[in-house]
């Protein structure tokens, strides 16, 4: 059985709404400096994770491996997010960092034991990580093996976030894979606009999908 939290002071409602609307304004904030304020954007940018890292300790009522979990792969993506700040000179401590975060969900994921697999989703998961992969492969250079394994990586924390929720059956599965399609979608923007076809909305898009992914991902801890 697992070990959950108890707590009567605030409903974990009560707390969710409350954060998530600081999440959302910080996000806001956080892409409008990185266009208008890139001075402030090195402040702003990790605001919305380390609010979201304190959502997840308030939470109670939940069960603690995959609570816990979740947290250990906000730290890693806010160690990303820092490493970021400088693309040029920590793109490769920054990819470790968040390829990190993307195994340890992965493991989160199947912190609720999964009885039966579908090979239709293992298929689609695998063909659609060999597109992005053809798609990349001609500009990637020496990155080419990392950007592979964390294709790979990113399409198996879809792959069992989608078999989670099915198994589950509930709104806290549900959101959880949405999150991580949020969060495929986010690094893969990231990783179209690094190697293959820059554009100037690119940064909006891979924060704002970065930023929603984890708050969902987040906010499933407790459905």
């Amino acid at each position: 059985m697992h070990q959950r939290v108890e707590s009567y002071s605030f409903g974990n409602h009560d707390v969710i709404a409350y954060y998530s609307i600081l999440v959302i304004i910080s996000s806001v904030l956080a892409i409008f400096t990185k266009y208008r304020h890139p001075k402030f954007y090195l402040f702003s940018k990790p605001l919305p994770v380390i609010i979201l890292i304190v959502l997840a300790f308030s939470m109670h009522n939940v069960v603690l491996p995959y609570r816990n979990a979740i947290i250990l792969g906000l730290f890693f993506s806010l160690i990303g997010d820092m490493f970021l700040l400088n693309k040029k000179r920590f793109f490769i401590p920054g990819l470790v960092s968040f390829l990190l975060a993307h195994l340890v969900y992965i493991l989160a994921f199947f912190t609720i034991p999964i009885y039966h697999y579908h090979p239709w989703l293992i298929a689609l998961f695998t063909l659609t990580g060999l597109i992005v992969v053809k798609y990349l492969s001609s500009s990637t250079g020496k990155m080419l093996f990392p950007v592979l394994f964390y294709i790979a990586a990113i399409e198996v924390m879809g792959w069992s976030a989608t078999e989670r929720a099915i198994m589950m059956q509930s709104m806290g599965g549900f959101l959880t894979m949405i999150g991580a399609y949020s969060f495929m979608v986010s690094d893969t923007i990231l990783a179209i606009n690094k190697f293959k076809s820059p554009f100037k909305s690119a940064e909006g898009l891979i924060l704002g999908t970065y930023y929603f992914a984890q708050l969902i991902i987040v906010v499933g801890i407790s459905l």
